[in-house]
């Protein structure tokens, strides 16, 4: 699973709600809502524009603290004021997107507005001063973790009676109150991610536990819950334990959004483990196999807020856990068409190079990895201006790679990362290709072939006009490329028609499926190692199949085909039996498959024939379901070029019988061409049998299967030719043996057999 992308901001307001989306050039969106949760507005401001998205709470008392989340405040306190209904607040901690001010002496209910040098904004709700109250405690919650949903009960003082007067929050997520008491509220667990402190906030304060509550990710259950923990970064290793197979251990963390965090394991002593992490949304961060120096490394964190990680494993066992801060990333500017960058990663380190491209412009990047450790690669993407991945690579690009880049959506400055996926060092090169624009052309069915020529790193996308059913093949000849070509097509309806590689080594008919539409069909054209090349490549029509008929156990027919021409061959066929394609001619210049097809359409299997071998060509695994019209359809799976073969179409005989007598006298297996033999002996559990064979002249590779009384197998060999002897083990059950004897080609022959013990 990809590490998230940390280049868009999520705000809500405490009942769960989108209010606002930040870009990371500092424009954003604002949603306001109805009573009901039902959307009103969306609204978009500018990067420098101040805007107020949530406040929290929305009352308290004079003195209490409030937190304003938006854009374009000022991370320098004193250059943002803060009234609340036009008296000035002290603003204690700022950033660009929160405020943390106190309600000043003398503030009244109405408006809270912030100004600096951007502007002024107005909070979308009023602020409610209530007079001071008792300010709340928590004593105690239980459980100490509970799954989505689950009631949690807190125990304290100070508590408002009316659930409207208390506000709770696990983790700053704010949740539903069930029920409530001056020293005691029931609440539900909002989310998965939901972990870290409580909080109940009155009109006379807030009151923090001093515990962590544990929210259970929705993949384990609370019961599988053997250890929890809070980790800090840079804070001595701590031993995480499970008590055995499906067990699960929860840690939790701090961290905010962009911030770069690594678990380094060492100790481990589990075979294989999962390590899942949950941001504070609740969208998994990543999930890995553990190793044995269990480690997770993530791309730069999504959101600000606790973090949990939850690991389980396949039995009982230990690791010992550190969270350590990952190193800044590398940063630089990649020149286009100019010379290699070299970059050296450390351990969980990452790199962004920017380059500015053109709406519609192409590239290639060119990467090496000289030196990386027994760890993972680190991620190789493109992102546009807007943070949306381009192009990704994935961690697939060790040794010497290229990483094609599509036209770029806009103009502007592009991003080329390396993001760490698991804990290790990696080195290389790095270089920006700007590739020529694709090649264009339209192909004429039948008509003069195209010339597909390609510089370095160029590609094409190529046109034809089609009509639904035609069939068509491409012909390539005359190639200079150092490998085939790529080629995809693509109907008008998205479909596609073809993916094959033209290799023009041979002569050579690519055919697409048939045309489904009406239309213009898209071919893509690409060339695996980016060389440069000609071909010459022609689009003609599919010459109609050739139309035989012939007789099941008849006289041998004869199919000549023209180049890139397929065959059909009719014929009547019985309920259960078994057939094979006897060849007696051959010219084509490949192998043929047939296919079989029932009165529907329906594929029942296929062989190959190449020659006029005794090879077995047969559909014996597949008997006639029903007496019925059947057709073979015969095509190359090569040279397509003309020629001819001539067959039957022949029932496999019955299989030889006979029996055997333990002990008692040889017994010779006659079998006729295509012809299986099928002997049966008598035998106790428990008895060791020796089967001799003798004057064997069926092909060498026949092999003999034992099967026991059930019908399973007990035993398989391949006599030696001409004579043999192989003792069998002990046998399982009393009763009917069968010795199968199979050739391995269709050419008769006998062989003799003898069962002592």
């Amino acid at each position: 699973m990809r590490p998230a992308l940390a280049q868009v901001q999520y705000s809500y307001d405490p009942n769960g709600r989108l209010v606002k989306v930040t870009m990371p050039n500092g424009a954003f969106a604002t949603y306001t809502y109805d009573p009901d949760g039902n959307i009103l507005s969306i609204s978009n401001s500018a990067a420098s524009a101040v805007s107020i998205t949530a406040m929290t709470p929305q009352s308290g008392p004079v003195g209490s603290t409030v937190t304003l989340q938006g854009s374009g405040f000022d991370p320098v306190a004193a250059n943002d004021t803060v009234q609340f209904n036009g008296t000035s607040a002290t603003v204690t901690s700022a950033s660009a997107t929160s405020l943390q001010a106190t309600v000043p002496p003398g503030a009244s209910s109405g408006t809270v507005s912030v100004t600096n040098s951007h502007g002024t904004a107005v909070a979308p709700t009023a602020f409610n001063v209530v007079a001071a109250g008792t300010i709340p405690t928590i004593t105690k919650f239980s459980p100490a973790a509970a799954a989505v949903g689950g009631a949690v009960t807190i125990t304290g003082t100070g508590f408002n009676p009316s659930m409207a007067g208390d506000t709770v929050s696990f983790g700053n997520i704010t949740t539903n109150i069930n029920s409530a008491t001056a020293s005691s509220i029931v609440a539900n667990v909002p989310t998965q991610s939901s972990s870290g402190k409580i909080t109940v906030a009155t009109s006379g304060g807030t009151a923090v536990s001093s515990t962590d509550f544990y929210a259970v990710p929705n993949a384990f259950t609370p019961a599988n819950i053997t250890t929890k923990i809070r980790v800090q970064p840079a804070a001595a290793a701590q031993t995480v334990s499970l008590a055995g197979y499906s067990k699960a251990a929860l840690m939790i963390f701090d961290a905010t959004a962009g911030q770069k965090l690594y678990f380094t394991g060492t100790s481990n002593t589990f075979s294989n483990a999962t390590l899942t992490v949950y941001s504070p949304t609740g969208s998994v961060v990543t999930n890995t196999l553990t190793a044995s120096t269990t480690n997770f490394s993530a791309d730069r964190l999504p959101v600000t807020g606790t973090y949990t990680a939850a690991l389980n494993g396949n039995s009982s066992g230990h690791i010992k856990y550190q969270l350590l801060q990952g190193p800044t990333d590398i940063s630089g500017t990649l020149p286009t068409d100019g010379s290699t960058i070299n970059f050296s990663l450390p351990i969980d380190g990452g790199a962004t190079y920017s380059f500015n491209g053109n709406a519609g412009q192409m590239f290639d990047i060119q990467t090496t990895n000289t030196n990386s450790s027994t760890a993972g690669l680190p991620r190789l993407f493109v992102q546009d201006p807007e943070g949306n991945v381009v192009a990704d690579e994935g961690e697939s690009w060790s040794g010497t790679s290229i990483l094609h880049i599509p036209a770029l959506p806009s103009s502007g400055t592009y991003s080329l990362r390396l993001s760490p996926v698991d804990l290790g060092t990696s080195s290389g090169t790095i270089q920006l290709i700007s590739v020529v624009p694709p090649a264009t052309g339209t192909f004429a069915i039948d008509g003069a072939p195209l010339t597909i020529q390609f510089s370095q790193y160029q590609s094409g996308t190529f046109t034809f006009s089609g009509t639904a059913g035609q069939r068509l093949y491409f012909m390539p000849t005359n190639s200079s490329f150092d490998t085939g070509l790529q080629v995809v097509v693509t109907a008008p309806d998205q479909s596609e028609t073809l993916r094959t590689m033209l290799n023009a080594f041979e002569p050579e008919a690519d055919d697409l499926a048939v045309l489904p539409v009406n239309g213009t069909y898209s071919v893509a054209i690409t060339t695996p190692d980016d060389s440069a090349g000609a071909m010459t490549v022609a689009l003609k029509t599919k010459p109609t199949d050739q139309a035989i008929t012939a007789t099941v156990n008849g006289t041998a027919s004869q199919l000549s085909l023209a180049f890139d021409q397929d065959g059909q061959v009719t014929f009547t066929g019985t309920k259960n039996q078994a057939l094979w394609i006897q060849p007696t001619a051959y010219s084509y210049a490949s192998c043929a498959i047939a296919e079989l097809y029932d009165s529907t359409n329906t594929s029942l299997g296929s062989t190959a024939f190449c020659d006029t071998s005794s090879s077995k060509n047969d559909f014996s695994g597949n008997p006639l379901a029903a007496s019925s019209t059947y057709h073979l359809h015969v095509s190359r799976n090569g040279d397509p070029s003309a020629g001819s073969s001539t067959f039957a179409i022949t029932t496999v005989p019955a299989d030889k019988t006979g029996t055997l007598t333990v002990n008692g006298a040889a017994v010779t297996a006659t079998l006729g061409v295509h012809q299986s033999g099928h002997y049966t002996f008598a035998a106790n559990a428990g008895d060791v049998v020796t089967i001799a064979t003798s004057g064997q002249t069926l092909d060498p590779s026949t092999f003999i299967h034992l099967l026991g009384p059930d019908g399973s197998e007990v035993d398989e060999w391949f006599p030696n030719s001409p004579s043999d002897s192989h003792t069998l083990a002990a046998l399982p059950t009393t009763g009917t043996y069968v010795l199968e004897i199979v050739p391995n080609t269709t050419a008769a022959g006998k062989i003799t057999i003898k069962a002592t013990k």
